[in-house]
């Protein structure tokens, strides 16, 4: 989206995150705002596609890059623990709460940002009125990831944190079947596609464990292919049915990859529907 764009730093723990902001055109009061929680060797400004149609539906967005991702500073694609990613999150929007009081502020989260959407609504109950999980990691796929591999991968992590891992990159074909998306993936200098660095794969197994019990009790939607090569689906499904809100709702695609939102016509459209509509009617 191009005009309408602020970006800045924040300090948090001293270091400077980049953020940035999607306006409304002038003159417009927000009706809501949605703070976007990147996925996993990403950056905020992939988002710069989807934006439009909640822009144009007075919703205000926000978004940083992560430690380690895009123009943030940190080792990129490199995740030590999942609070690096959760605290400048819920700091980030409280912020964001106290410039803009009186708006109901959602959180969106895609992949590894799923999970550090379902682990902040469960730190501070009550920061967002509702969150987006798409194609959320909150499953560990036993075909991917056996007990085996987990364990060298303690040890990895352990002895050589920053290596990526064998056979973990994360290739085009796996996001999305629109060709012009995939060149525009594969040409992107801020995107860290190299792999899985250990003490990240880790670290993210580390946080899913974590909610293996976990009912949330927060309205949520969760959109996800059945095919999902990056993100279980199945863990999504465990997730959904273990949450006692009564204000849930699971959208489910075939034949998608895992970046839903940039998948081909008329799915494109369909995923960012349902999320802008599921959003206004809890305004």
């Amino acid at each position: 989206m191009e005009g309408r764009e602020s970006f800045a730093s924040i300090a948090f723990n001293e270091e400077p995150l980049h953020t940035r902001c999607w306006l409304l055109p002038e003159g417009r009061k927000a009706r809501a705002i949605l703070f976007i929680a990147h996925g996993l060797g990403e950056h905020s400004a992939c988002y710069d596609k989807l934006v439009d149609i909640f822009v144009s539906k007075d919703i205000l967005v926000y978004s940083h890059d992560h430690y380690g991702h895009g123009l943030s500073p940190g080792v990129p694609g490199l995740v030590s623990n999942m609070q690096d990613i959760v605290d400048p999150v819920l700091s980030h929007a409280r912020q964001i709460r106290s410039a803009n009081p009186g708006t109901p502020i959602f959180l969106m989260g895609h992949s590894m940002g799923g999970l550090a959407a379902v682990l902040c609504a469960k730190a501070e109950p009550g920061l967002f009125r509702g969150l987006l999980l798409n194609a959320p990691a909150l499953g560990v796929n036993p075909a991917f990831a056996p007990a085996w591999k987990i364990t060298v991968g303690r040890w990895l992590a352990y002895l050589c944190p920053q290596m990526v891992m064998p056979f973990s990159e994360m290739k085009v074909e796996y996001l999305t079947s629109d060709e012009a998306m995939r060149e525009e993936l594969k040409n992107d200098p801020l995107q860290f596609s190299r792999g899985v660095r250990c003490a990240s794969g880790l670290a993210i197994i580390d946080a899913i464990e974590s909610l293996a019990e976990y009912r949330a009790d927060f309205p949520f939607i969760v959109l996800h292919a059945r095919p999902d090569m990056l993100t279980y689906y199945q863990g999504s499904e465990r997730f959904f049915q273990r949450a006692v809100t009564e204000d849930k709702e699971f959208v489910s695609f075939d034949n998608l990859g895992h970046q839903l939102h940039y998948e081909v016509e008329p799915y494109r459209s369909q995923v960012r529907e349902a999320m802008c509509n599921w959003i206004l009617s809890r305004c």
